[in-house]
């Protein structure tokens, strides 16, 4: 092989990073995937994630939650006041269901449906909802990271051997058996590190769903007491003490 095959077998394989993506999340729940263009007083200009070529799209403001950019941070437009037709809507928190987590997601355990960040914030009030996130964010991110991990881990033995077989006197063969090494050791590092974090962000959601549970699904008892009448052997009625639990 010559340098520019080499050149090119090293562009296509450390290339292979999925490029990250801004979520704009919307007051209904909804969440579109795409690239954010610009972002004004009164509306946001992005492109789809699917289509990024394609034309250009444009959302008010007054019905935008928050907007994600690729790099973490955030915008959250919750407090830009609403057209008064839009002031009308109401949204309905849901009660009385059971929580788990589903992958790095709380969803409804009976139905695994999952919802919105709006309708968590108000289900799980703001502190547990904020540790959610937190949690939320690590486990995505160390779920890539596991994906690069095994990449790393699969493709420095291929390099290594590559650097063999490109054995020539130069220093190409040397490089690509370097390379080889470092991307194996590494994928062996990062493999078990981020499972365990995945576990811990994972045992957190899990923790938060079961702490709403526990929260609303208490079991209550009242006991009342007080006098009656009660059926006499003769056929009558006779007074009595009757007792009443109710849960």
């Amino acid at each position: 092989m010559n340098r520019k095959t080499i050149l090119f077998i090293l562009v296509m394989l450390m290339t292979g990073t999925v490029m990250a993506q801004d979520v704009i999340t919307l007051k209904n729940g909804d969440e579109i995937n795409g690239k954010v263009t610009k972002v004004s007083s009164t509306e946001i200009e992005y492109k789809l994630a699917s289509n990024p070529d394609g034309p250009t799209y444009t959302k008010p403001v007054a019905e935008i939650f928050m907007v994600k950019y690729a790099n973490g941070q955030k915008d959250v437009f919750n407090n830009t006041p609403a057209p008064a037709a839009q002031q009308q809507v109401t949204v309905d928190i849901p009660t009385g269901v059971t929580l788990e987590r589903s992958g790095g997601e709380i969803v409804n355990a009976a139905t695994g449906k999952a919802y919105s960040d709006f309708e968590l914030q108000q289900m799980l009030g703001m502190e547990a909802f904020k540790d959610y996130e937190k949690a939320r964010e690590s486990y995505k991110s160390t779920t890539g990271g596991l994906a690069s991990a095994y990449t790393f881990f699969a493709l420095g033995p291929l390099m290594y051997w590559a650097g063999v077989a490109l054995e020539d006197g130069s220093n190409n063969g040397l490089a690509c058996r370097v390379i080889g090494y470092v991307w194996t050791i590494g994928g062996n590092i990062m493999i078990p590190v981020t499972h365990i974090t995945r576990g811990v962000a994972a045992g957190k959601i899990s923790r938060i769903a079961e702490g709403y549970n526990d929260k609303n699904s208490s079991l209550s008892m009242n006991l009342s007491g007080g006098f009656t009448l009660l059926p006499s052997a003769d056929g009558g009625v006779a007074p009595g003490v009757g007792l009443t639990l109710s849960f």
